[in-house]
């Protein structure tokens, strides 16, 4: 009895210690298993967040293009100045909110007196940097947030004010006249001084419903031509179509 006992807790013994090493075995397996799953994960978790990363700057740099582009469309390339595109769109916007806040509304035409006479005398090339130096006068002039300056075509700018009312809408007119007469540039062609000036259209007006944008327009236009019809260099203002 004894010796079957002995044999027995022999048996068990070993059947113990076979049960532990093979517990062992699957622990370390499992480990090795886990391991490489945390470290896959990992890896992949990590490309994930490089490819989120590369996702954001992209979007970031296609957001910086499309401004880029945006800002192009509505820039004119020589002076800088927002373009006619652009004018269309604050045009329609400010005389609509013009319209129902009952706040004046302001446009100002402006042309450069006898460019044509420039250009044929100093060439096209300082044709476009005397157009350069009218858009610095108008940038630098025309600052308050409400304020507008967009180059139409050719020689020909416009400014569009808001909260402003007509008085201080005609000083800011002749602000500018001043400032590109200031500017001295020879102008041998003009038939009026012998440096470049301006001339100015402008109305101020509050809108009514009855009341079409390309009147505004039209009234800015022919207080310009009335203000070349009187000698030039001056700004004719009206507030009334």
């Amino acid at each position: 009895i004894t010796y079957e006992n002995a044999v027995a807790k022999y048996e068990h013994s070993m059947l113990l210690t076979q049960y532990e090493n093979a517990l062992i075995q699957l622990v370390f397996f499992l480990g090795v298993i886990l391991a490489l799953v945390m470290g896959l994960a990992w890896t992949i978790f990590a490309r994930i967040e490089v490819q989120q990363q590369q996702l954001i700057a992209s979007s970031e740099t296609l957001k910086h293009l499309n401004l880029k582009l945006e800002q192009a469309s509505y820039t004119d390339s020589l002076t800088g100045m927002f373009n006619r595109r652009y004018f269309n769109i604050v045009y329609e916007r400010e005389f609509k909110r013009s319209l129902r806040s009952n706040n004046p509304f302001v446009f100002m035409m402006l042309d450069i007196d006898f460019f044509k006479q420039y250009n044929d005398t100093y060439g096209h090339l300082q044709g476009d940097v005397a157009l350069q130096a009218v858009a610095k006068v108008l940038k630098t002039t025309l600052q308050r947030p409400g304020d507008y300056p967009f180059r139409l075509g050719g020689e020909e700018f416009g400014i569009i004010l808001t909260d402003i009312d007509c008085k201080n809408a005609r000083s800011m007119g002749e602000k500018v006249r001043e400032g590109i007469e200031s500017l001295k540039i020879e102008h041998k062609g003009s038939k009026i001084l012998p440096t470049l000036t301006i001339s100015i259209g402008g109305i101020c007006i509050v809108p009514t419903a009855d009341m079409s944008e390309d009147a505004l327009i039209h009234t800015a236009d022919t207080n310009l031509y009335a203000a070349k019809e009187r000698g030039r260099n001056q700004v004719m203002f009206t507030n009334t179509l």
